[in-house]
């Protein structure tokens, strides 16, 4: 029953932190049972101080309890500290797919794309045929402009997960950065069509429809866009830069003030140079 009663905590605390790669290696001891609990609940100073306790007591921390005190710091913010930890971990064993993913996703949290792509690639000659890892890698792939292999993660993520629209528009702007246009458009489409109020699919089917020289219905999108997201100066500038293109003076000065009004520093600039 203790055996049992472990094993549905270490679930749900994986369940909670989004991990969907391996779990946690069950160790029976009541520091692992408490530190599991106070994770789950988002105590994180109390699973820290638990683990921080046994170390001193112990004088070294089993590979669980370091994975739970990487996973207190993460719950803490503390991400470089984290990120260490896993780095630790992967040194004493390199092909751990858990450590390996929850290493991505801390790159990923500090913004080191390349780093997260390479854990993630990896991964995926560890576990060929995972999926549940596959949207956020596919998301580290894009931001780190592995366009293509953006597209092999999404694309077995989405072969499960068919109605995630936000998978759906990672994968357009994957398919863009291959140049693929035609494809991210009908992509953008059906993101629109799931969910018409986001205007981020707005703005990046605008982009497209400039990318494809289909100007006038990139000017409808931006217009759309930017109904909703009017503090954003750098779509005032875009916008602006269009609307000069398709010969729509006035429209395109008031966008560039627009832009001005929001903080954009170039927008004066043009202003003065096509507007006075």
């Amino acid at each position: 029953m203790r055996r049992s009663l472990l094993a549905a905590a270490l679930a749900a605390t994986l369940a909670a932190y989004a991990q969907p790669d391996g779990e946690l290696t069950e160790d029976e001891d009541d520091v692992t049972v408490e530190a599991i609990q106070a994770l789950k609940y988002h105590r994180c100073e109390d699973a820290l101080n638990l683990l921080a306790d046994r170390e001193r007591s112990a004088d070294t921390l089993s590979r669980v309890h370091r994975q739970l005190k990487a996973e207190a710091f993460t719950c803490l913010g503390s991400y470089k500290t984290a990120l260490a930890i896993y780095s630790d971990l992967l040194k004493e064993e390199a092909n751990n797919p858990s450590y390996l993913y929850r290493r991505a996703r801390l790159h990923g949290m500090l913004g080191q794309w390349k780093q997260a792509y390479a854990d993630c690639a990896r991964l995926r000659l560890l576990k060929p045929d995972g999926n549940a890892h596959c949207k956020p890698c596919g998301e580290y792939a894009l931001n780190a402009k592995k366009y293509r292999e953006a597209v092999a993660f999404l694309s077995d993520y989405l072969s499960e997960n068919s109605g995630d629209t936000e998978a759906r528009y990672s994968m357009a702007m994957a398919q863009r950065g291959q140049k693929n246009f035609t494809q991210a458009l009908l992509l953008i489409n059906e993101c629109l069509a799931a969910n018409p109020a986001e205007g981020k699919y707005y703005a990046a089917r605008a982009q497209l429809y400039e990318q494809t020289e289909a100007h006038r219905f990139a000017a409808e999108d931006y217009h759309a866009y930017l109904a909703q997201n009017p503090a954003d100066h750098n779509g005032w500038l875009q916008y602006a830069h269009l609307l000069r293109k398709l010969g729509r003076k006035a429209e395109a000065c008031k966008a560039f003030k627009q832009s001005e009004i929001h903080g954009n520093l170039d927008a004066g600039r043009y202003l003065y140079r096509y507007c006075k």
